[in-house]
């Protein structure tokens, strides 16, 4: 094997160390930008969370007020019966279904204003975590940026290497 092979195979392994290590240093932006990242994830993720549940808790309260509509038209119903009734055991029965559904209807009138109370209050939260989350993000935005930055002249450089890596 002649010098000049000798030579330039050494030039050749010195540059695919540095490429080695320009690769290195591309891979090391990842675990940055989840670092900077991960408090705005966070309270991303309970932003959703939170969204999701008041979508769920409006589906319930709409439950409860088709439930207590039906428990209204029926206590009008059982109350107009009350009033053509023949005997008094056929107003003893009615009476009886008469008050069970009156109280069904105030217990679904309760979890109702129950529910529309944690609704209140899980739309709040929603406001302050939605306010936190812009807030993270703006001051995540800058550093992130710096890494975009620093990790595109990392792969220029990775790019560069290569690319008079492929011309020897």
């Amino acid at each position: 094997m002649s010098e000049q092979t000798r030579s330039h195979l050494k030039q050749l392994q010195e540059l695919d160390t540095r490429i080695l290590s320009a690769v290195k240093s591309v891979r090391d932006f990842d675990p940055q930008f989840e670092e900077v990242e991960e408090p705005a994830l966070v309270l991303e993720s309970e932003l959703n969370t939170t969204k999701s549940r008041i979508q769920e808790m409006k589906l319930e309260e709409r439950r409860l007020e088709m439930a207590a509509e039906e428990k209204g038209a029926r206590v009008k119903r059982l109350e107009e019966r009350l009033g053509s009734v023949r005997n008094l055991r056929e107003e003893a029965a009615v009476s009886t279904e008469l008050e069970l559904v009156k109280r069904a209807l105030q217990s679904d009138e309760q979890e109702a204003m129950t529910l529309l109370d944690q609704l209140r209050k899980m739309e709040d939260r929603l406001g302050v975590v939605t306010e936190a989350c812009a807030e993270a993000q703006a001051l995540v935005e800058p550093a992130r940026a710096a890494l975009i930055e620093k990790r595109d002249e990392a792969k220029a450089a990775l790019d560069a290497l290569e690319t008079e890596r492929a011309a020897s």
